[in-house]
């Protein structure tokens, strides 16, 4: 059946105020596809090695490239755990030396989430009180044993996302410290390698397990007493979320200024005295994918339009330069229960979100924005 006809059928069936919205929606659907087609960044040609590495990160990133028939990213983000022990400080180092050159192998700058570990609940507190320094003082050696460069490095962002649940304890004080100590040992060993932090839009307080306690509020408790230089970068996160079932009595928080407000980054900013900004962000194809009765959808029109959204907060930045980093993992399969992927299996091509998504690209290109990304296979 033509497209004609197929239209026609609809308007008799649905009348034409559902007419306008399947054109609508062929036209999203459409255009995305031209993007694809025409590729979403001018940057160089795709890495043709991807698909071969070891890295699970970087075999997803061949897909990206599939979808957008270049190179995308400045960056990718890769997480590391953090030892508790000398033999920990050994293996973890030699793991790590291992990513961070593959990624060097494929040209790709790693942005690494440098984790501690949560089979200690008192892990924060420990590395606060010195139980940790020898350890990870090892460590770092022990990176250094493999003769990694400075710049293979990249940039590592320690203890991500301080100011949730994540850790336990929120601590600003706590916190700053535990980050100059780590950024010392890192800048000892690597002198001219980048270290960063994360910070989300919402601080929680401690042992906030129901994640029910975040408030937007100012950032400057958790940055002022860290040394100036120490970091060359500042991370930002917050991501959409609405209410299980979409529960009209609950929550919703689907725009980019509610779940990304940039007046506290910019705050930040000018109590770092740093100039550049990262932004950890994404959309959801589903969530709460665990309970038939309480999971939610995002058609690709919404995710589309939050991602664009995203792009003008970013753009509401003053004076420094800003980037975005895109977290696409499903994770349907965790506790989470959340769906943050564009596409299913290995064909992006295929998939309206992916087209979405390849729009969004585009814009960050057409804006010099810069963009990184974590997924996995």
């Amino acid at each position: 059946m033509t497209r004609k006809k197929v239209l026609s059928a609809v308007a008799v069936i649905l009348g034409a105020s559902a007419l306008i919205f399947v054109l609508v929606m062929i036209t999203e659907v459409r255009t995305y596809g031209e993007q694809v087609a025409t590729g979403c960044s001018d940057k160089k040609p795709v890495h043709t090695q991807l698909i071969k590495s070891t890295s699970p990160q970087l075999k997803k990133l061949a897909q990206y490239e599939l979808l957008c028939k270049s190179a995308i990213v400045d960056q990718l983000m890769v997480f590391l755990p953090m030892p508790t022990s000398p033999s920990e400080a050994n293996l973890f180092a030699d793991n790590a030396a291992r990513t961070l050159q593959e990624f060097s192998k494929n040209d790709i700058t790693p942005l690494v989430l440098f984790e501690p570990s949560l089979t200690t609940q008192s892990i924060i507190s420990d590395i606060y009180d010195g139980h940790y320094d020898n350890v990870l003082a090892r460590y770092y050696d022990r990176l250094k044993v493999h003769s990694l460069t400075d710049s293979q490095m990249g940039t590592w962002v320690l203890f991500p996302e301080a100011n949730t649940p994540t850790w336990r304890i929120t601590d600003p004080v706590v916190f700053q410290a535990n980050v100059t100590k780590v950024a010392r040992l890192q800048k000892d060993a690597f002198p001219t390698s980048k270290v960063s932090i994360l910070l989300n839009s919402r601080t929680h307080p401690d042992n906030d397990t129901s994640w029910s306690n975040g408030e937007i509020k100012s950032l400057v408790p958790y940055l002022n007493t860290i040394p100036e230089g120490l970091l060359d970068s500042f991370g930002y996160q917050g991501f959409p979320s609405q209410s299980p079932a979409d529960n009209a009595s609950g929550y919703r928080l689907l725009k980019a200024d509610q779940f990304l407000p940039t007046g506290i980054a910019q705050q930040a900013m000018t109590t770092l005295g740093i100039k550049k900004i990262w932004f950890n962000t994404g959309t959801y194809a589903s969530i709460y994918t665990s309970d038939a009765d309480k999971v939610v959808r995002q058609s690709t029109a919404q995710r589309h339009t939050i991602l664009q959204q995203i792009i003008q907060q970013a753009q509401t930045m003053q004076g420094v330069d800003v980037s975005i980093n895109i977290f696409a993992e499903d994770k349907t399969k965790t506790p989470e229960s959340i769906n943050w992927s564009y596409w299913q299996g290995n064909a992006p091509d295929k998939s309206p979100d992916a087209h979405a998504l390849a729009d969004f690209i585009a814009t960050l290109q057409n804006e010099h924005i810069e963009f990184s990304l974590y997924d996995t296979l």
